[in-house]
């Protein structure tokens, strides 16, 4: 009788190691999984990003349009400064006030950031997720399996006076 339970006492024990390995090497497989999209996401967004600065310094609205998900919420620097949602009939505007906007310390306006930025993992303006980027208040979210525009940070108090012309 004690040869059969220190039996199954055996085949227990190895069968919870067993099991503990497999789960192991299923975190393994996940998180490889895991890095390989965020690296995929990673490239895709660096590419991503390459395009659509062209675009903006070229001011080529047409495709900056297409890279962009309406309505487009435009959010103030500061707590008191209204969020708008942008609509495709007043993007030409909004991204054009945007581009010449001069609130950022460092450069003269957004367009003159964006020329120094050829390569967004090299700026200190650059935080990244696996599915959200933000480049000095310029936020994009894949969405889909497309990266687009979400949200630009800036004086949206005066973008409100603008868009009123």
């Amino acid at each position: 009788m004690k040869k059969i339970i220190f039996l199954g006492l055996v085949v227990l024990v190895i069968s919870c190691s067993n099991k503990t390995q497999d789960k192991a090497k299923n975190s393994d497989n996940n998180t490889d999984t895991t890095s390989a999209k965020a690296i995929k996401n990673q490239d895709d967004f660096i590419l991503f990003w390459r395009s659509f600065r062209n675009s903006a310094i070229n001011k080529d609205f047409a495709n900056l349009k297409k890279t962009t998900n309406f309505p487009l919420v435009a959010e103030g620097q500061d707590p008191y400064h209204p969020v708008l949602n942008i609509s495709e009939s007043d993007f030409v505007k909004t991204i054009d006030f945007f581009l010449n906007y001069d609130g950022l310390n460092d450069y003269p306006n957004y367009l003159a950031f964006i020329k120094d930025v050829p390569d967004v993992e090299k700026t200190q303006y650059y935080e990244q997720s696996n599915s959200v980027q933000d480049i000095n208040g310029i936020v994009f979210k894949k969405i889909g399996n497309q990266w687009k525009l979400i949200r630009l940070v800036l004086n949206t108090k005066d973008l409100k006076e603008e868009l009123k012309k």
